[in-house]
């Protein structure tokens, strides 16, 4: 029978959008394998229509998918808060959901990436 993390980490891999994603920058791809949460400041983009609470996959500087988790804003206020201190994310969204686009408890490192 599987753990509670196995059973986190299959239902993530099981209801991700396949047709949006969030590009980082080197910075971020080596915290993330570190354990850390996605920050504003290592997103470079993102692509398609995404709300809060879809589970994204997370794609490094060479376009491979690296991570998948759940997003803490939309597609909309990634784009407004990318590259961005999450202290400023308050003052450009007039509100926040914490200081990640996604909370490391929240995300999945995927196998096989460097």
């Amino acid at each position: 029978m599987a753990d509670k993390l196995e059973s986190r980490k299959r239902f993530m891999l099981a209801g991700v959008e396949e047709n949006a994603f969030i590009s980082i920058d080197k910075g971020a791809a080596a915290a993330i394998r570190a354990g850390g949460s996605l920050l504003p400041v290592g997103v470079t983009g993102c692509e398609g229509q995404f709300e809060r609470g879809d589970i994204l996959y997370i794609k490094g500087s060479q376009g491979q998918p690296c991570a998948l988790g759940m997003v803490n804003y939309s597609s909309e206020e990634t784009e407004r808060i990318k590259g961005r201190h999450s202290d400023d994310i308050e003052r450009v969204l007039g509100f926040a959901y914490g200081d990640e686009i996604i909370h490391h408890n929240n995300m999945t490192i995927l196998a096989g990436v460097s």
